[in-house]
C-alpha cells in the first residue's frame, strides 16, 4: 500500500509549500547532521528511523507535490514547475526545468532545496517515532526530535580505510530494522530491504517521457534506480549482477599485501586530496563553487571546484547507464540526497574557513554567465537572483517575490542545522578538525608536521610505493589486477599476494618525506582540465594517468593502479528538456576541472622513480610518464581531439608551511604552467592536439 503524506500545514496542492527549515527551541543547540556511518554507529535509534523514514518518504503517491518523486524531480525530468498546480504563475514547463549546474548559484540552490526535502523527511521520522511510542516509550520520540538528514563523506577512504560507496547503501545490504506493529491504526507499509539501495518507481514515475526516447524517460528502462552499470551485461557470470558498485567500492591500490580478503580505497584517496586541496588553497567563492571556465581563468588558476569533486562522484557512482550519472534523472537515486548534503557540508567547512561578509568576493557575486543564465533573470546571476522554486511564505500572490535568494541562505543555521567541523567558527579550528579528518588526504597534511611524525607519513605511503615498484617492474600484469578488482577473482588475489610474497619488494632506504620541504616550502602539482561541457552529448570522462594506461582493458581504466583520478562534467545530450542546458549547448559553455599529482608523486618518489617535487625532477617525470585519455560512459575510448575545447595542462602552485603554532600554511596566490609536460618533442601538443603548449587559456572558438 502507497503512504500518505504527512499532513502539516501545506501540501502544495492549493498555495506554495515554504521552506523555512527545522525550527529549534530558543536557546537549544542547533542539531549536527551526522555522517551517515557515524549515525548508524553512535546514534541508531536516528539511523532507524532515517530508514523507516526514507521507506515511508518514497511510497507516497507520486502525484503528490510533497511526494519523494515530486521532490526529485525539481533536479531535473520531468523539467515542470513545481509544485505542478494551478495556483502557480510560474510556466507548466517551469522554465525548463531549475538547473544551476555550472553557475554561481549551484551551491546556494541545493541549500534550501535539500532544507525542503530534510523537513519532509523528519515529518515522516517524527510520525514513526510516535508509532514506536506505544512499544518503546519515548526513546525513538527522543531520538527523532534532534534528527537532520546523514551526508555520505565520500573523502574518508583516504584515512579510515572504507570503500568509496557506503556498505550502508549496497542492495545487498539488508538492515535489520525496528519497526511499529501499526501506523495510524493500520499495518505497516511495504517493507524494503534496504530504503538507501534504490528508488522503485510507480505509475506516474512510468508515464514520463516517450518510451521510444530512452533519454526522455525517468525509469531509465528500469524498475527501480541502478549504479554503476558498466558491466550490466548478459554475457557476465552471475556474480557480476548483485551490486555492480561494489566493484568499485573494493578497489585498492594497495596490492602489494593484498589476501583475498582485503578491501581498500582507490578512488576515495584521490578524492580526498582534490577535494582538501579547493577547501584550503581557494580564497574566493566563485572559482570554489562551480566549474564554468571564464576569462580570469586565462592563467590556469583555480581550475578546480566543490562542483568539480561533485561531478566525479556522479560520474563513478551512475558509470554505464545508472541513474547517479545524469542530472535529469540523478536525484530519484536516494544515495544523491547524502551525496548532496555532503557538498553542502563541504561548502560550509569552507565558508567557516573563508567567509568574510565585509569581503564581497567570499561569497556568490553578480556575473554574467556565458550565455546560458539559470532559469529566472536572463543577463544575470547574483546573490539577488530568485532560487525558484524554493520559497520563504505561503502566499500563492507574493509566490514570485518571495523565493529565497543566495544573500539569504548564506549561513545554515537559517535552516536549523550545522556539521560536526562547523560547530566551532574559528577557522584554524575548522583546519585543524580537517586533518584530524583526513591525516593523509592531503600533501599538505602528511607534510605539515615535525620531523618525527614525517617518518609516520612516510610509512603510511609505503605500501602504495611498493605497489608502484611492482607495476613498473612487471613484477605482476595489470590485468590480474583488474581481474582481481573487477571480478573478485580469488585466483588473481592470491596471485598478486604471492608475488609480492616472491619478489620482496624493497623501497629505496634513502628516501623520506622529511627531505621534500625545504625552507619550509613544497610544490603541488596539479592536472588542469578544460572543454565543452555538453560536447559529445555530455558523454565523456576524461581519465588522467601516470603510467601505463594499458588500452586493452580500457573498460576498467578505473581499477588500473596507474589511474589518478577522472575529470567529469555531468553534461546533458542534446535532446534535453533542461532550458538552461540547451542554451549552454547552443552557446558551447565549457568547464574546467582539476586533479592533483603530489599525493600519487610523493608516493613514486618513495618508490625511487622520481627524485623529488622540484621541477627538475618532476617535468622531465611527468614528460614521460603523464597520460590522458577520453571514453565515454561504455567505458570506449574516443579520440580526445572530438571533444570539443579540450585542454590538458600541468600546472605547480608553491606552499609555505607555517613556523608557528599560531600560523596557517599559505598557498601562492599564482600558479606556474609546465607546458613542456604537455608538449611533444616537435614542440606540438600531446594527446591528439589536446596538451596546453604555452600562452592564455582562451575559450574554444
Amino acid at each position: 500500500m502507497a503512504a500518505t503524506v504527512v499532513q502539516g500545514e501545506y501540501d502544495g496542492k492549493t498555495g506554495p509549500v515554504p521552506i523555512n527549515g527545522i525550527k529549534v527551541e530558543n536557546g537549544a543547540p542547533i542539531p549536527a547532521r551526522k555522517e551517515l556511518r557515524d549515525m548508524k554507529r553512535n546514534s541508531p535509534d536516528q539511523w532507524n528511523l532515517y530508514l523507516l523514514g526514507l521507506e515511508r518518504f518514497k511510497q507516497v503517491e507520486e502525484n503528490e507535490p510533497l511526494s519523494f518523486f515530486q521532490i526529485a524531480g525539481i533536479h531535473g525530468l520531468p523539467h515542470k514547475r513545481w509544485p505542478d498546480a494551478g495556483w502557480s504563475p510560474l510556466n507548466e514547463d517551469g522554465n525548463a526545468g531549475f538547473c544551476t549546474h555550472s553557475s554561481i548559484l549551484f551551491l546556494p540552490w541545493h541549500r534550501p532545496y535539500l532544507a525542503l526535502f530534510e523537513a519532509e523527511l523528519y515529518k515522516h521520522v517524527n510520525r514513526l517515532a510516535k508509532d514506536l511510542e506505544k512499544e518503546y516509550g519515548d526513546r525513538y520520540v527522543k531520538a527523532a526530535k534532534d534528527f537532520r538528514i546523514p551526508y555520505w563523506d565520500w573523502a574518508l577512504p583516504a584515512s579510515g580505510g572504507l570503500g568509496l560507496f557506503p556498505e550502508e547503501a549496497l542492495r545487498s545490504t539488508k538492515p535489520n530494522l525496528i519497526r511499529p506493529k501499526e501506523t495510524m491504526g493500520k499495518s505497516a507499509a511495504v517493507k524494503e530491504d534496504n530504503p538507501l539501495a534504490y528508488y522503485t518507481f510507480g505509475k506516474v514515475a512510468k508515464s514520463v517521457g516517450d518510451p521510444k526516447d530512452y533519454l526522455s524517460t525517468v525509469t531509465r528502462e528500469k524498475p527501480t534506480t541502478v549504479r554503476y552499470q558498466l558491466y550490466d551485461n548478459p554475457t557476465l557470470e552471475p556474480k557480476m549482477k548483485p551490486d555492480p558498485i561494489k566493484t568499485f567500492e573494493t578497489s585498492d591500490r594497495d596490492f602489494s599485501n593484498w589476501t583475498p580478503e582485503t578491501k581498500a580505497y582507490q578512488k576515495g584517496w584521490n578524492l580526498t586530496e582534490r577535494t582538501v586541496y579547493v577547501l584550503k588553497a581557494y580564497k574566493a567563492f566563485a572559482p570554489m563553487s562551480h566549474n564554468l571556465f571564464y576569462e580570469k581563468q586565462k592563467d590556469f588558476l583555480n581550475f578546480g571546484s566543490l562542483e568539480d569533486s561533485h561531478n566525479s562522484i556522479h560520474g563513478y557512482v551512475g558509470k554505464g547507464s545508472g541513474h547517479m550519472g545524469d542530472p535529469s534523472v540523478a536525484a530519484f537515486d536516494p544515495i544523491f540526497w547524502c551525496h548532496h548534503t555532503n557538498i553542502d557540508r563541504l561548502f560550509a567547512i569552507w565558508q567557516a574557513l573563508n567567509d568574510k561578509p565585509e569581503d564581497p568576493s567570499t561569497y556568490v557575486t553578480p556575473g554574467h554567465p556565458r550565455g546560458d543564465p539559470t532559469f529566472l533573470e536572463p543577463d544575470t546571476e547574483g546573490p539577488e537572483t530568485p532560487l525558484a522554486p524554493f520559497t520563504k511564505n505561503e502566499k500563492a500572490e507574493e509566490y514570485l517575490q518571495n523565493f529565497w535568494r543566495s544573500k539569504e541562505v548564506r549561513y545554515t543555521k537559517t535552516f536549523g542545522y550545522v556539521y560536526p567541523e562547523t560547530v566551532e567558527e574559528d577557522p584554524a579550528a575548522v583546519w585543524a578538525a580537517l586533518d584530524k579528518l583526513y591525516p593523509t588526504g592531503s600533501a599538505i597534511a602528511l607534510l605539515n608536521k615535525p620531523k618525527p611524525a614525517l617518518k609516520a607519513s612516510t610509512a603510511e605511503l609505503a605500501p602504495l610505493a611498493k605497489s608502484h615498484r611492482m607495476v613498473a617492474e612487471k613484477t605482476i600484469d595489470t590485468k590480474i589486477i583488474v581481474a582481481a578488482v573487477k571480478e573478485g577473482d580469488s585466483k588473481a588475489l592470491q596471485t598478486i599476494a604471492s608475488a609480492s610474497e616472491a619478489t620482496k619488494v624493497q623501497l629505496p632506504k634513502d628516501r623520506s618525506l622529511e627531505d621534500i620541504v625545504k625552507d619550509r616550502k613544497y610544490l603541488e602539482w596539479l592536472v588542469n582540465v578544460k572543454a565543452v561541457k555538453h560536447s559529445l552529448g555530455g558523454d565523456y570522462f576524461v581519465h588522467v594517468f601516470i603510467g601505463d594506461p594499458d588500452d586493452n582493458i580500457a573498460e576498467s581504466y578505473l581499477t588500473n593502479p596507474t589511474h589518478v583520478a577522472t575529470f567529469s562534467t555531468f553534461g546533458q545530450d542534446p535532446s534535453t528538456g533542461c532550458g538552461k542546458c540547451q542554451k549552454a549547448q547552443v552557446n558551447r559553455a565549457e568547464v574546467t576541472g582539476q586533479i592533483p599529482l603530489t599525493i600519487a608523486l610523493l608516493e613514486r618518489y618513495l618508490a625511487g622513480h622520481v627524485h623529488g617535487l622540484g621541477p627538475e625532477d618532476v617535468v622531465p617525470f611527468l614528460q614521460t610518464h603523464l597520460h590522458w585519455r577520453v571514453t565515454n560512459h561504455e567505458g570506449t575510448i574516443l579520440n580526445r581531439r572530438d571533444v570539443e575545447g579540450l585542454l590538458v595542462g600541468v600546472v605547480s602552485n608553491e606552499v609555505t608551511l607555517p613556523t608557528g603554532p599560531n600560523e596557517l600554511p599559505r598557498y601562492s596566490p599564482s600558479v606556474v604552467a609546465w607546458e613542456s609536460i604537455t608538449m611533444n618533442q616537435s614542440d606540438g601538443p600531446r594527446g591528439d592536439g589536446t596538451g596546453y603548449t604555452g600562452g592564455p587559456v582562451a575559450a574554444a572558438t
